[in-house]
């Protein structure tokens, strides 16, 4: 217990806040707890990028192949229903908004923009954590550093000896030490997590870039059966015209 507590804790500070009750020593053990704190939420968060940022959670070529088949056959239905029936997190998102889109009608850049912002909060989940850790930890190893400092010059005027700064240098250069060493390990995995997630929703694009084109295109050929049934039905009506004709005359 002791080996993982100084592990964690440096042994002399520790020793310091609780023999003497320093508000500097104090202050220098919460530090070390708060980059404890840091750290391990840190180590939470990559774990779970890791294992969730993967691209066959999001997309696969044979859900991809699949969806532009149906398109090119012109069948939505069988997009939905392709989509519906894959756990994947673009085909659930897919399947949701071309679902309303075919009962309501909804604009067809509506439909992208919803699936895309749906996708990317999933893609960018506890970025922001990493991003605070990486900006919060070497600040707690400058407190550390600082306080550290602080206590050494503190001690010097208390017992007069010179050998009473080396307590609290060592202190500081510690805690400033794993302060750099979890924002250097969180800033250079913010940066594998974010190179992943440009390539990923590049694919993505790609496939809604598709969608778009496909719902445009069936919209347009809806639009022109649309104006040729009228046609068709005054062409084969025009004894109705004319009556409409005439009795806009005599009114």
């Amino acid at each position: 217990m002791d080996l993982v507590i100084n592990f964690f804790v440096q042994k002399e500070a520790l020793d310091n806040a609780i023999n003497t009750g320093s508000g500097y020593a104090i202050i220098i053990v919460v530090d070390y707890i708060l980059l404890l704190i840091a750290s391990i939420v840190a180590v939470a968060v990559i774990i779970e990028r890791f294992v969730r940022l993967k691209r066959q959670r999001y997309l696969t070529d044979e859900m991809t192949d699949s969806i532009v088949k149906h398109m090119d056959n012109g069948d939505l239905e069988g997009v939905i229903k392709e989509c519906q029936g894959s756990d994947l997190i673009l085909a659930e998102s897919l399947a949701t908004e071309l679902a309303a889109y075919s009962a309501y009608n909804l604009p067809v850049e509506e439909v992208a923009e919803a699936t895309a912002e749906e996708v990317d909060d999933r893609l960018n989940a506890n970025m922001d954590i990493l991003s605070i850790v990486a900006k919060v930890g070497p600040l707690l190893g400058l407190l550390g550093t600082v306080m550290g400092i602080m206590y050494s010059f503190h001690l010097l005027d208390m017992t007069g000896k010179k050998d009473s700064l080396s307590h609290g240098i060592t202190a500081a250069l510690d805690t400033t030490v794993r302060g750099l060493l979890l924002g250097i390990v969180c800033l250079s995995m913010e940066g594998v997590f974010v190179r992943k997630i440009e390539n990923i929703s590049k694919q993505i694009d790609v496939v809604l870039t598709r969608v778009v084109r496909f719902l445009r295109i069936r919209d347009s050929g809806n639009t022109e059966n649309t104006e040729l049934e009228e046609v068709k039905v005054a062409q084969e009506d025009p004894i109705g015209d004319d009556k409409e004709t005439a009795n806009e005359t005599i009114g």
